[in-house]
């Protein structure tokens, strides 16, 4: 990230500028329940890589990340998280957002979520 190919080559440099991503995941919780996370702004490099080579074969390689989320400047949000349990009670209660909070909840991992206002 931050890199240039050039003719062939992976070049950096000493003024790289990281992209800034979110980063999106789900945890199942131990009652089954699902929680999804969001975090805004997100910067990330690789500390190391491993690979194990044995013979004619390699192995998966394992990458270590270190990163870190920055308030959006707007907003100043840093992080966002939805839980199924009280997505599924705000529809069934018929919020009168149901709509947009089913919406965010279903676009999670493809749409950078915000919260309904």
């Amino acid at each position: 990230v931050g890199k240039k190919y050039l003719n062939g080559a992976l070049v950096s440099t000493t003024d790289d500028v990281k992209k800034q991503y979110g980063a999106a995941w789900e945890t199942v919780m131990s009652d089954g329940n699902i929680r999804r996370y969001f975090y805004f702004n997100c910067s990330f490099s690789k500390n190391e890589q491993s690979n194990e080579t044995i013979s004619d074969s390699i192995t998966a390689q394992t990458y270590s990340l270190t990163g870190k989320a920055i308030p959006l400047p707007t907003t100043k949000e840093l992080m966002m998280v939805m839980d199924e349990r009280e997505v599924k009670k705000l529809i069934a209660d018929n919020d009168p957002k149901k709509d947009e909070i089913q919406e965010v909840w279903d676009n999670w991992f493809t749409k950078a979520p915000r919260p309904v206002q």
